[in-house]
């Protein structure tokens, strides 16, 4: 018997911003030199689903483009026979949701968590609120009345000199005023930081915290929406892989409610495009070209078996079994670092120092700069290993500079 398909349902906003980066879309040069993490995480995603996953599922509707073909469609359009639009099979709309009790409490959780979730992920949250305010803020002159009711702000309309931007229609966020006074006053504070100054205009800073509870609401319900649309397909196995944002509210919760899973997880992301970096490519459509050929090198086929076994398993007892067979073949529990570090700097791109000390078996210098303890060792690779390939990266797409500006 064959076994179903498992595949990646990955956001729009992640395949935008890795078609961007990936094809060199000159538009966005200058906003990947400012949210360099954020486009190196994307990259990260889309090659953790391309790679590790039967094939790539994706909603043309999350990638709305100025002008011209969306780069992530463009994207896409370089992997025939791994991707496929996704269809709506959910008997119910994300406005449905919005009314059962049970979807109420998950997103009053997701709140609940953001204070650490801006924590763990703050340059992606700076990133992607600096862009949302850009594109959708807008120039209504409701935006600068401040006793009006909260709802009455209206958002993503510009004036006239600026008419044909992405935003020239107001933009539909959900609205729901229970929901959105859960947010934390001081996550609300935090990143209404995050916005321009030169974006709000006459905004006042009622219309801007609005602004920023419609946006998460917006963010969160899309989230738990596409999980429940997932789990809703009739065809295969589906595993949403969100937004880096999305991603860190779950992470916020699943650090308390199940650790094992997402540092294995979060491996996986990090060697899939190190893998790729590992081959040489001199240029970016080489990277592109490599992802497809890396998904048939060894051990990956294995790793995304493993993977496979892992989400279509329902029984808790079972899928823990198969969580630990996964992280010993990724050595996560390994009782000597220094072989791991030197395979993990073995994926290294263009740092003729780390490399030399590799080649000399010189591994206990670099053990002594990440302390190992076996409990934390498995943190310390994925952090160093990121390190690593995003260097190579960069090499790459020398617009991403070597830090991402304060």
């Amino acid at each position: 018997m064959t076994e179903a398909l498992v595949e990646a349902m990955v956001d729009g906003i992640t395949i935008q911003h890795a078609g961007e980066l990936l094809l060199d879309e000159v538009t966005t040069t200058e906003v990947r030199r400012n949210s360099a993490s954020t486009y190196i995480r994307s990259t990260e995603d889309f090659t953790f689903a391309m790679v590790y996953f039967d094939g790539l599922l994706f909603s043309g509707s999350g990638m709305p483009w100025q002008q011209g073909p969306s780069p992530g469609v463009a994207l896409l359009k370089r992997f025939p026979g791994l991707v496929r639009a996704s269809e709506n099979s959910a008997p119910m709309a994300p406005t449905d949701l919005l009314t059962m009790f049970e979807f109420r409490n998950r997103i009053a959780k997701d709140f609940a968590n953001l204070n650490r979730a801006v924590e763990i992920a703050e340059k992606f949250f700076r990133a992607y609120f600096s862009r949302e305010a850009r594109v959708y803020l807008g120039q209504h002159h409701t935006l600068s009345q401040p006793r009006l009711s909260p709802d009455s702000f209206i958002y993503g309309v510009f004036n006239a000199s600026n008419s044909g931007t992405e935003a020239s229609q107001p933009r539909n966020y959900f609205t729901d005023r229970e929901l959105q006074s859960k947010v934390p006053p001081e996550v609300i504070s935090r990143l209404a930081e995050f916005i321009p100054k030169d974006t709000c205009g006459q905004a006042c800073p009622e219309a801007i915290n609005e602004f920023i509870t419609r946006s998460l609401l917006s963010h969160v319900v899309l989230l738990r929406w596409r999980e429940y649309q997932a789990g809703s397909s009739p065809e295969g196995f589906i595993s949403v892989v969100p937004h880096c944002t999305r991603a860190a509210i779950i992470q916020a919760d699943l650090e308390r409610s199940f650790p094992e899973w997402l540092e294995t997880q979060r491996a996986l992301v990090i060697p899939a495009l190190g893998m790729v970096l590992k081959t040489r490519p001199q240029t970016r459509d080489q990277l592109i070209e490599r992802i497809a050929y890396i998904r048939d090198v060894k051990p990956i086929p294995k790793i995304r078996k493993a993977v496979g076994d892992f989400l279509r398993e329902e029984r808790p007892a079972h899928k823990k079994k198969l969580l630990n067979e996964m992280r010993r073949k990724l050595d996560l529990e390994t009782e000597r670092p220094d072989e791991v570090l030197a395979s993990q700097v073995a994926f290294t791109v263009g740092i003729p120092a780390l490399s030399a000390q590799i080649k000399g078996g010189a591994v206990t210098a670099l053990r002594d700069q990440l302390p190992f303890s076996r409990g934390a060792a498995f943190r310390r690779l994925s952090t160093f290993s990121r390190e690593i390939h995003s260097a190579g990266l960069r090499r790459l797409c020398p617009e991403l500079g070597y830090s991402d500006p304060a």
